[in-house]
Parts: C-alpha cells; sequence; structure tokens
C-alpha cells in the first residue's frame, strides 16, 4: 500500500516535498552505515577518497553533490548505489521506511 496521502497534490509542493524527503533520506543512508561500521566522517571521507567536507554535506541534506561522489561512497562501503525513477507513492513509501526502522545494507563480502 502506497502512502499518497503524505505526497502534496500542487505540483510545486510535491517536487519541493520529494527534494527535502531525498535530501533526508540520502543523508540518513549514509549517516547509517558509517555509524554502524563506526567510522568517522574523516575515516569515511578517505576511504572514499572525498574530502570531510562533501562527507558533512551530504550527512546535512545537502544533494548537490556529484554521483561521483555518491558512487565513492558506495564503494567505501562496498554496497550498491541504487538510482532510479518511481511514482510518488512509492517514493512516499521509501522515504518513510528509510528514516523508520532501516538497517544498514550489508558489504558484498558480508553478503556472500
Amino acid at each position: 500500500m502506497t502512502e499518497t496521502a503524505a505526497v502534496p497534490t500542487d505540483k510545486e509542493e510535491r517536487h519541493a516535498w520529494m527534494e527535502r524527503k531525498l535530501a533526508q533520506a540520502v543523508a540518513y543512508q549514509v549517516w547509517q552505515l558509517r555509524v554502524s561500521r563506526r567510522w568517522s566522517q574523516r575515516q569515511l571521507a578517505k576511504k572514499a577518497g572525498l574530502s570531510t567536507q562533501v562527507i558533512v554535506r551530504i550527512e546535512n541534506g545537502d544533494l548537490h553533490v556529484g554521483t561521483k561522489s555518491y558512487m565513492a561512497i558506495a564503494n567505501a562501503f562496498d554496497v550498491a548505489l541504487l538510482i532510479r525513477f518511481a511514482s510518488f507513492g512509492e517514493f512516499a513509501d521509501f522515504a518513510l521506511a528509510i528514516t523508520g526502522s532501516w538497517i544498514a545494507p550489508v558489504s558484498y563480502t558480508e553478503e556472500a
């Protein structure tokens, strides 16, 4: 069941809502992955080959970071990065679930 009731009906509000929720979801995932491994922001930055400032920006919800930075973070965590288009209802379900009881994915070696 999708959470379309949570999605604003006005188009501009809906897209602004999506951007806020996406920023929160990305920030939460990076933070959760980092904390689950007991890494500092500096350690993650070093493993990803990024500056600590980029990690701070992402964890603070800044979406204006390039895809290559997200790929570097995924590589540091040894997890896949999934980018895809979805309906707003599906996105609402994802956004609500990700900040609830979401559990950080395991690395490839832990999964195997």
